[in-house]
């Protein structure tokens, strides 16, 4: 029983962002794998923090990471049930929402929760942060029929938001 616990513990491990606790790469590519061999409808967004830099840049990373942190709780609450979120770069987050949710609504209320102000303490001070969000949403199996095409697709959305000033793409 100890080997088993001891064993969970470290493929836990192996998928968790260590900062975020939420899943990492690898572990959204699990779930994205596990996803299309179920070959039901979902959705994946991509959501890019823009402004993430300058609260490194300007205030040091302990207030960035509290940031990221803090911005992966508020998606995370945001989600709940709804699907899987992944921290899958320094300030990207992937989000899959299961086919029966309207993804867009999720990921507007993500963004918008990212938007709120933030207040982290910081070396006896307290700093507010206020971040900015885009996204970009794919669905499957409307546009891709596998996991590259997909995260391609909701990468090409992020895009289009960001050149459109929005804040969410599809």
């Amino acid at each position: 029983i100890i080997i088993g616990t001891l064993i969970r513990n470290i493929e836990k491990k192996t998928v968790t962002d260590l900062l975020t606790n939420l899943l990492n790469l690898r572990g959204f590519f699990e779930v994205m794998d596990r996803k299309f061999k179920e070959k039901k409808p979902f959705s994946l967004a991509i959501i890019q923090i823009n402004n993430f830099r300058n609260i490194n840049d300007e205030y040091g990373h302990s207030v960035g990471d509290a940031a990221i942190k803090i911005s992966g709780e508020r998606i995370k609450e945001v989600v709940g049930e709804k699907g899987e979120v992944s921290r899958i770069t320094g300030a990207e987050f992937a989000i899959i929402v299961n086919g029966e949710y309207d993804a867009e609504s999720v990921v507007r209320d993500c963004v918008k929760k990212i938007g709120e102000r933030m207040e982290i303490s910081a070396e006896n001070h307290s700093v507010n942060c206020y971040l900015e969000a885009i996204a970009g949403i794919a669905e499957y199996p409307k546009d891709a029929k596998d996991k590259d095409e997909l995260v391609k697709w909701a990468d090409i959305a992020q895009m289009h938001a960001a050149e459109s000033d929005g804040y969410v793409a599809k």
